[in-house]
């Protein structure tokens, strides 16, 4: 009975009657699309996590082990301020939060305006003096 000898973490050693020691490497992939798989020769298979971060601010990014990165809008990302305003995502900066409140200018000459933004658009007759 013959020992083959230990060459490193990465190799499986076996033995054959025959024609003796042979080393086959070790499969180290753990089927996982969000891992990067290799072998380190002192501690064996290592399986690091992927980044799946898309640098964009306005999504939520995440992995599945049978797809890979998956990077999908954030509809909560940018949540409504008020009636007066309103909001979109930029993928560097982030929420951006607009003014609208002239969307209630009116050009009747009769009528004062104002955004309330709690209910939005409020008109008025005029008050002369």
């Amino acid at each position: 009975d013959h020992e083959c000898e230990y060459i490193d973490e990465c190799h499986k050693p076996y033995c054959d009657k025959y024609s003796g020691c042979w080393y086959e490497p070790l499969d180290c992939d753990d089927y996982s699309a969000c891992t990067v798989d290799s072998c380190n020769s002192q501690t064996g298979c290592v399986n690091e996590k992927i980044s799946c971060d898309d640098n964009d601010v306005c999504t939520k990014d995440f992995c599945i082990d049978y797809l890979g990165c998956v990077n999908v809008e954030d509809e909560n990302k940018c949540e409504e301020p008020d009636y007066c305003h309103s909001v979109h995502c930029d993928p560097t900066e982030g929420c951006i939060y607009i003014d609208t409140s002239d969307y209630c200018h009116t050009n009747d000459l009769c009528l004062d305006w104002e955004c309330d933004p709690e209910i939005g658009c409020k008109y008025s007759d005029k008050e002369y003096p």
